[in-house]
């Protein structure tokens, strides 16, 4: 008898086929990013919950645990942070393997937003540690774009990205940005 649905071998290289046609968007997406320099990307800087930055991050990146307060407000360009986290992301995810562990951090720390993203992978290359952030610099059959557009992005926010093998194992990056108010109440001081 045939079926209407499709086989799940069919389902699995359709899943494959879409990661792959993603992955492909956001290596064009730090291309033309890269393409255009510094001096002509301009933010669109929006005050939003955390929470939605997450939202988008869960349904690009497969199992991430998500630690930390992800209720707080943060003044961004959405598309751009959301593209930073996912580069680390996805770097993350590669180097920890399907089964391995890639956790995403959120606190905020004297006057800062601190995202930490952190994996259970063999940690940066030695020696490597002041050229990851190099532009085709690539130690792991990637593009060698991410983490170079990821930093340009953190320092048009006003903030940094910093990484490291954790002392414990894995690799660990830290995205700071400014943290524009101390709380809402701030916001709506300013706005009467």
């Amino acid at each position: 008898a045939s079926s209407l649905q499709p086989s799940s071998n069919l389902n699995t290289d359709l899943e494959q086929a879409q990661k792959v046609a993603a992955e492909l968007n956001f290596v064009a997406q730090d291309l033309m990013q890269l393409a255009r320099g510094r001096s002509e990307i301009t933010l669109a800087l929006h005050f939003i919950t955390a929470q939605t930055l997450r939202e988008r991050l869960e349904r690009l990146i497969s199992r991430v645990v998500f630690t930390g307060d992800w209720q707080i407000y943060v003044l961004c360009d959405p598309d751009r942070l959301v593209q930073t986290l996912r580069n680390l992301l996805a770097n993350a995810r590669r180097a920890a393997g399907d089964s391995g562990l890639v956790c995403c951090d959120l606190q905020v720390s004297d006057g800062k937003i601190i995202f930490t993203v952190r994996d259970s992978g063999p940690g940066l290359p030695v020696g490597a540690e002041d050229r990851i952030f190099e532009a085709f610099y690539s130690k792991s059959n990637s593009s060698g774009l991410g983490l170079s557009v990821a930093s340009q992005i953190a320092e048009l926010h006003g903030g940094k990205l910093s990484g490291r093998t954790h002392p414990q194992g894995g690799a660990e990056f830290t995205v700071q940005l400014p943290q524009p108010f101390e709380d809402e109440e701030d916001v709506l001081e300013d706005e009467s």
